[in-house]
């Protein structure tokens, strides 16, 4: 069983899976959004986005997280989630202090469109990748539909490494991405920036 670390809790996934929680919150105007949240030891990546487009901008098919009748089937999500989201980000090119670094899943999460999560803070995004409503929905075959919240973590790391990542086929669209930074619990910097003209995205430090 994996966990997520977090300063304010230490959440089992598959306890969570068995929870409904509906937030509404206005949508984000990116395409996509990513909090990083840098901390002595570790890093935090939490990423958000229409699950269609999520899966293009990282050179995935729909069915790297569809069953075999192309449809989401929330209820296999309280078996946990997190191969599928190491799998998703297997072409994903991260560095750190200018070596190929990996991130480890923690959470994979589809949330209907309808069902707006906030995901501006790191807080955003750990119960964004913690809460499913499993046992509550019907299966979807319409990605369009649905939001792909994923948690990853960096480990070691400091609140001063370098850190770029590189989108795969971030060049296939127009797609703007919400870049959102926070180093030990302070906000450093929330910006907008084309993926298509940023094929390597430096996170702040």
């Amino acid at each position: 069983m994996k966990y997520i670390l977090y300063p304010l809790a230490i959440i089992t996934v598959s306890a969570l899976s068995w929870a409904t929680l509906v937030v509404q919150a206005q949508s984000a105007k990116d395409d996509l959004t990513l909090i990083v949240s840098r901390d002595e030891g570790f890093v935090e990546f939490y990423i958000q986005g229409s699950a269609d487009l999520t899966l293009e901008l990282l050179g995935k098919r729909p069915d790297e997280i569809t069953d075999s009748n192309g449809a989401i089937d929330f209820s296999a999500f309280q078996n946990g989630t997190w191969n599928t989201a190491d799998r998703i980000i297997d072409q994903l090119k991260v560095y750190r202090d200018g070596n190929g670094d990996v991130l480890e899943a923690m959470s994979l999460m589809l949330h209907p469109k309808s069902d707006s999560i906030p995901f501006e803070t790191p807080t955003d995004g750990q119960f964004a990748v913690s809460i499913c409503n499993a046992l509550s929905r019907d299966p979807v075959s319409d990605l369009s539909t649905l939001n792909l919240f994923a948690g990853y973590i960096m480990v070691p790391a400091t609140p001063s490494s370098d850190i770029q990542i590189s989108f795969p086929n971030a060049s296939l669209e127009d797609a703007s991405l919400r870049l959102i930074t926070y180093s030990e619990g302070r906000l450093l910097s929330s910006e907008s920036l084309s993926l298509s003209s940023n094929a390597t995205i430096n996170i702040p430090s």
